[in-house]
């Protein structure tokens, strides 16, 4: 629905390129769901360890994965912020969707390409490791990028996983509405 509005307003303006990036995270028990389009990314810290959970879908992106340029020119590249894939560049929009299995103790991070071109993946996990409260890391990882002069906005989220609760299995199955009418099973 976003991503149709998002295409209807940048033809009624006369824009050929207009659109926005996109990483949602859903957790259901201990899966974590992403839905990513665009170049902001989810990265998930593991026992100090840093691994970044989505493809940028950026021009750069696509040589990086072609190993034409190699990932370490990402953040100086001066196409960077290219997109290949948006929430609102095409009619119909194609975001990755992956499931990752999560461990109490784990950190996730979701963050937009002003934050992560301009503070280096170590320097996130240094910080990420080091700085215990989340609202703390997210005000310490913008607080970086801006002093690396970042050349976009910045955002970022921060959850930690601290446990998990069972989910709720209901008694019995819901009852589903079609069209009017109520199904039971």
């Amino acid at each position: 629905m976003a991503n149709l509005e998002i295409f209807k307003i940048a033809r009624q303006l006369g824009a050929n390129r207009m659109g926005t990036t996109l990483t949602a995270a859903l957790i259901a028990g201990e899966q974590l769901f992403l839905a990513h389009i665009g170049d902001s990314r989810a990265y998930l810290l593991r026992n100090g360890n840093l691994t970044c959970l989505t493809n940028d879908h950026t021009l750069v992106g696509d040589l990086v994965r072609s190993r034409v340029i190699p990932p370490e020119a990402v953040r100086t590249h001066d196409k960077r912020s290219i997109l290949t894939r948006s929430v609102g560049l095409e009619l119909f929009v194609n975001p990755d969707i992956t499931s990752h299995k999560l461990s109490a103790g784990d950190r996730l991070i979701l963050c937009s390409d002003g934050l992560w071109a301009a503070v280096e993946d170590a320097e996130i996990a240094r910080l990420a490791e080091n700085v215990k409260a989340p609202e703390m890391l997210g005000a310490a990882l913008i607080q970086s990028a801006l002093e690396n002069q970042s050349d976009d906005n910045c955002s970022v989220v921060v959850a930690d996983i601290l446990a998990f609760l069972p989910l709720a299995v209901p008694a019995q199955p819901a009852r589903r509405k079609w069209f009017g009418l109520f199904e039971s099973r």
